[in-house]
């Protein structure tokens, strides 16, 4: 079975944004279990492979299906054919400065708090506000075998809010042999202490959610400030050692879907490289939910495929997620444009008119 897929051999992917954390093979797979102790392991292991993999895997055999490279087939890149753990992507904490517009309280403590100050019921929270790490999380990490380690993602909420991920690489005895993956939303600068500490491992891989620029940028990652955003990129450029990569991951929904040459040319003048000119990566990929790319009006997606032409990665993108409906998408940004005073169509003017009838 590890032939189908290395996560469910030699990954764990562990969510630590509720009271307990949760751990399966990877974030994409559709079943999750709430660990007490190491020992459950092994048998989880065989649990999953023997699941209905056509059920648990299938965003990624969706993904294959439509010719997109999936997270499965990523694997085989990373993970090698062997016993033990080899990759760990660990959400290491709920605590977030963001509320943006794809996203809920879910993943993010500070849309908790606008759910809470909009009189709106929310999930279960964790508040770790001035808390250093989840101990738990720490005491079960530290008796792992990362003696095959190979990658580890960091993701949350924001994981430069608190040091988790800095106990967790306290913790890997061989940081020469491993890429670090951190998925921020930039708006944060890591400590001094975080940079000496990267400069242990192979490389380290700082990946930014960028979901348009200017003006757009602060309405789908709100409240952030994108000069915040260069600002802190031009730093990094600066002083970051040579093993630090940069790339952005940009999600595609019905709103920024035209603008995708504004993120491409502020990419490209910006954050293509390093200063040692290693080469920078450019993610993109789907939204889902309220604002997912499935409802892009069809004429927009004509306007789209207008610009761009059919045979580029946003038309493709569009052609494997077809129209279901926008009602969805407009009533969800005019709630969130009734609480914070903005107006959605003041930002993305140019398709407005798209959207009308709904």
């Amino acid at each position: 079975m590890t032939e189908f897929c290395r996560h469910l051999s030699s990954a764990f992917a562990i969510n630590n944004n509720g009271t307990d954390f949760s751990i399966s093979p990877c974030c994409y797979f559709t079943k999750s279990d709430t660990v007490q102790d190491l020992d459950s392991l092994p048998e989880l292991r065989k649990e999953w492979i023997a699941s209905d993999l056509e059920t648990n895997c299938r965003i990624c055999l969706n993904q294959e299906e439509q010719k997109q490279t999936s997270y499965r087939q990523a694997g085989f890149d990373i993970m090698d054919n062997v016993e033990g753990l080899q990759m760990l992507t660990i959400a290491v904490t709920m605590q977030c400065n963001l509320a943006c517009t794809s996203c809920g309280s879910h993943s993010s403590s500070f849309w908790h708090d606008e759910n809470v100050r909009n009189g709106i019921a929310s999930g279960p929270f964790v508040d770790r506000k001035g808390v250093d790490a989840d101990n738990k999380l720490i005491k079960w990490f530290h008796s792992l075998d990362t003696s095959k380690l190979k990658y580890i993602k960091f993701g949350g909420g924001e994981p430069l809010m608190n040091n988790t991920h800095r106990k967790i690489l306290e913790l890997i005895d061989n940081p020469q042999d491993i890429v670090l993956q951190y998925t921020s939303n930039y708006t944060l600068f890591p400590s001094k202490a975080t940079i000496e500490q990267w400069k242990r491992f192979k490389l380290i891989k700082f990946i930014g959610s960028i979901d348009g620029v200017d003006e757009q940028f602060e309405y789908l990652r709100w409240p952030g400030k994108f000069n915040t955003i260069s600002k802190n990129i031009n730093k990094a450029k600066e002083i970051y050692p040579g093993n630090v990569m940069f790339g952005i991951e940009h999600t595609l929904n019905p709103f920024n879907v035209y603008y995708y040459d504004r993120i491409e040319e502020w990419y490209n003048q910006t954050i293509a490289t390093n200063r040692f000119g290693d080469k920078s990566d450019f993610n993109i990929h789907p939204c889902y939910g309220n604002i997912g790319i499935d409802k892009t009006p069809p004429l927009l997606r004509d306007k789209v495929k207008d610009k761009y032409g059919i045979n580029h990665p946003v038309s493709i993108m569009l052609d494997q997620y077809p129209y279901t409906e926008h009602k969805t998408a407009i009533d969800w940004v005019e709630k969130l444009d009734e609480w914070r005073e903005l107006k959605w169509q003041n930002t993305f003017s140019e398709i407005a008119q798209y959207f009308n009838s709904h």
